[in-house]
């Protein structure tokens, strides 16, 4: 099991490393879902596109895809004009988790 403080350390001084991580079958859900969040994080906007497609991948577990969002969120940050959610949370209004669901709601 990998730490959370580890997987933040990665994501300040490692990201690539920290991304090549989560592509890979490395982590386990729970850990997953804190290395995405992490990951957005960097505010490396090259990383949105990847944080995008975990967040529409129906296959991921609900907690991992909300993990990807905050990712995703922290990514284009408060001023959204880069970046058209309406995809994501089309998709979380969809599932059947009633988390994906709230934060549709919210947004």
């Amino acid at each position: 099991m990998i730490s959370r403080n580890c997987l933040s350390e990665l994501a300040d001084n490692l990201p690539n490393v920290l991304k090549y991580i989560c592509e890979g079958n490395y982590l386990k859900p729970s850990e997953l879902t804190f290395a995405l969040e992490y990951l957005g994080g960097t505010e490396i906007k090259e990383f949105g596109p990847y944080l995008e497609s975990v967040c529409l991948d129906t296959s991921m577990s609900p907690m991992v895809r909300e993990g990807a969002y905050y990712g995703l969120y922290s990514v284009y940050g408060d001023d959204n004009s880069d970046y058209d959610f309406s995809k994501v949370l089309d998709s979380f209004k969809n599932s059947t988790s009633p988390g994906l669901q709230a934060i549709a709601k919210d947004d």
